[in-house]
């Protein structure tokens, strides 16, 4: 059974980078947290959503597919 760690904010510089990058549409690439084996994503972000008392970006690849991805869960931006 997975654990669900509670969230834990990011900081105020890293929020406003998504929301820039949402605003504008410019496409990212996103390293998330893993203990095993980092994963990356890669499109564009839509949308910043509360919910549950944690905050998600959503994000949508060049095939469309969204994905809520939680903002703690992501280590770096790389692009």
């Amino acid at each position: 059974m997975a654990t669900i760690t509670p969230y834990q904010p990011v900081s105020c510089e890293l929020h406003s980078q998504f929301e820039l990058l949402a605003m504008h549409g410019t496409p990212c690439r996103l390293k998330l947290k893993s203990a095993q084996k980092p994963e990356i994503l890669t499109g564009q972000i839509t949308d910043i959503i509360t919910r549950d008392k944690a905050e998600y970006l959503i994000l949508k690849d060049s095939e469309g597919k969204i994905r809520q991805v939680r903002l703690d869960d992501i280590d770096t931006v790389l692009s």
